[in-house]
């Protein structure tokens, strides 16, 4: 499932952007994700279900988050 732009990766990869939830996960199975190779953060994410789209709601959309969200690009006091 990985792949990573601009790198050789498995001829089976297709990346995010065109694999489904369902083959990505198995129901109530957790996976980390890593973003951001630098600062490495890791989301354990949980596949818990699927519904029929609401209409009028804004997807993707986040069920429940524990602790404070990092700031992504924080303010440096670095002048260049």
């Amino acid at each position: 499932m990985f792949k990573d732009v601009g790198e050789e990766s498995s001829p089976n990869a297709r990346g995010v952007k065109k694999i489904t939830i369902a083959e990505a996960f198995s129901l109530d199975k957790k996976l980390l994700f890593l973003f951001d190779y630098g600062d490495e953060w890791k989301f354990t994410v949980e596949f818990t279900g699927t519904e029929e789209p609401v209409y009028n709601r804004k997807y993707p959309l986040l069920i429940s988050k524990t602790g404070k969200s990092p700031e992504q690009y924080p303010a440096s006091d670095e002048m260049f």
